[in-house]
């Protein structure tokens, strides 16, 4: 069980430590079909046994190694149709965080960081070509406007040996020899996710999207992609409003709604 005193107004304010659980995003859901949970309200746990990612995937995590919770959040503010904006807040919350913890354990490790840290389109974490975090958000519509979003974040903090090629974590990533203060990190991540929600509740998402661009993966280099089995060059140029993937191909500019095109690495 970690310490946590995050410098926030609402997110990490209430919080739940379970040694193990199926899943966090499950353990908020119950809390919300029962009545009893707050806004910013955060469970976080050693070990899932039932962790999801995107596309139904299993979350690969060594228990008490990495950092698994989940946070919930009520941006009723926000029109179901642009609910695309929680994952840009979300992402660059836990991209600002890793970069200010990098910055305040080693100067040394900071520039080799600014240089491979990205955001993969939606909102997966990589370091060089190895994914070292995944967000699993699930929304709830009321009406025209999002009801509530179960935040889940699931970042490899220590670990070190992967059964995918292609994970990773930020103590291998940047070869730190000492593990790395985990609960330092979550405090890090609530004091910007937060900062990054009242910045689009402000109205400011373009200077959010802007930031996201600019350290999305892959983005102005040609590489393959893969479409229903047919693979394809392509450049990354953008993203719209909807977060459709926007890619210059040899022939037309082409929009990709999410899990309808597969990045080939």
């Amino acid at each position: 069980m970690y310490k946590i005193q995050p410098k926030t107004v609402f997110i990490g304010k209430s919080i739940k430590y379970l040694p193990t659980c199926h899943s966090t995003n499950d353990f908020c859901q119950k809390l919300i079909e029962s009545g009893s949970i707050e806004n910013g309200f955060c469970v976080y746990t050693d070990f899932q046994t039932k962790g999801r990612g995107q596309r139904g995937n299993k979350w690969e995590g060594e228990a008490g190694k990495n950092l698994m919770m989940s946070i919930f959040l009520k941006p009723d503010f926000l029109k179901a149709t642009d609910q695309f904006q929680m994952n840009v807040v979300v992402s660059i919350g836990i991209y600002r965080a890793i970069l200010l913890f990098v910055k305040e354990i080693s100067s040394q490790k900071l520039p080799i960081l600014y240089d491979n840290l990205k955001i993969k389109w939606t909102n997966d974490i990589y370091v060089t070509d190895h994914k070292i975090g995944g967000i699993l958000i699930e929304n709830t519509i009321f009406g025209m406007n999002l009801s509530s979003s179960i935040i889940g974040i699931g970042l490899n903090i220590n670990q070190l040996v992967f059964e995918n090629a292609n994970a990773s974590s930020l103590k291998k990533s940047l070869n730190f020899i000492n593990d790395l203060e985990i609960s330092q990190i979550m405090s890090l991540i609530f004091e910007q996710i937060e900062s990054c929600y009242l910045q689009i509740k402000n109205g400011q998402f373009e200077v959010l999207k802007n930031e996201y661009l600019n350290c999305l993966y892959r983005i102005n280099e040609w590489h393959n992609f893969r479409k229903n089995g047919f693979v394809f060059l392509g450049k990354i140029i953008g993203i719209d409003n909807f977060g459709r993937l926007e890619i210059e191909t040899n022939e037309e500019i082409v929009f990709f709604d999410f899990k309808e095109i597969e990045f080939i690495i």
